[in-house]
C-alpha cells in the first residue's frame, strides 16, 4: 500500500487538482483503517485507488482516476461516499462493495468499464449519483442487492445487471450541473 490512514485519522486535502496523492502503480493509493475519513484529494494512478476493509471510512470531495482495477473498494464494513468524481478507466470499476453496506450519495461515476460492483450479503444504499458512460452502470451478483434511488444513467452501455432498475430512477441525458459533484471536484 502506498498511505496508510489510521483509525480516527481524517486526511484533508486543498482540493481534488489541487493535492494529489499519485500511486505510481501501487497496489492501493491510500487504504483507510477504520473511522478514517480521506476529503478534497486527487487519487491516482494505482492498481486501486481507495481501500478499505472491516472499518467504517468516509470519501469526500474527491476525483479518483487512473486506476487499474478499482476506484474504491469497500471490502466489509462501511463507508459513506459521498461528491466524489470516480472516472477510473475503460477497464476499472468505480466502486466494489465486497460484503459491505456504503451510502453512496451525489457522486459522478462515469467512463468505467462498471460504474459501481456489489457482492455479498449486505445492501448498499446508491442514491442520487449519476452514471455516465460506464460500460455497465451497475452490477449485482453473488444473489446481492442493491437500494438504487434518484440516480440517473446517461449514456451507458447497459444500466444495470442482476437486478431490476427500481422506479424513481431516470435513464436520460445528465444535466450539466449534474455533472459536477456538490463538493464541486
Amino acid at each position: 500500500e502506498r498511505g496508510e490512514r489510521g483509525g480516527g485519522l481524517v486526511e484533508v486535502g486543498a482540493g481534488a487538482g489541487q493535492t494529489i496523492l499519485d500511486g505510481e502503480g501501487a497496489a492501493a493509493v491510500v487504504f483507510l483503517e477504520n473511522n478514517a475519513a480521506i476529503l478534497g484529494c486527487t487519487v491516482r494512478n494505482g492498481q486501486v485507488g481507495i481501500r478499505s476493509q472491516n472499518g467504517f471510512v468516509g470519501v469526500f470531495e474527491c476525483a479518483v482516476s487512473g486506476t487499474v482495477r478499482e476506484g474504491i473498494r469497500v471490502e466489509g464494513g462501511s463507508a459513506c461516499l459521498v461528491d466524489n468524481d470516480l472516472a477510473c478507466g475503460a477497464e476499472a470499476t468505480g466502486v466494489v462493495c465486497a460484503g459491505s453496506n456504503p451510502f453512496l450519495n451525489r457522486n459522478v461515476i462515469r467512463n468505467n468499464k462498471v460504474g459501481v460492483r456489489i457482492q455479498g450479503p449486505l445492501v448498499p444504499v446508491v442514491q442520487d449519483n449519476v452514471f455516465q458512460s460506464n460500460e455497465t452502470a451497475v452490477v449485482v451478483q453473488d444473489g446481492s442487492s442493491v437500494e438504487l434511488t434518484g440516480n440517473v444513467f446517461d449514456g451507458n452501455g447497459t444500466a444495470i445487471l442482476g437486478q431490476e432498475l427500481a422506479a424513481g430512477n431516470e435513464i436520460r441525458a445528465a444535466m450539466p450541473e449534474e455533472l459536477l459533484p456538490a463538493g464541486g471536484v
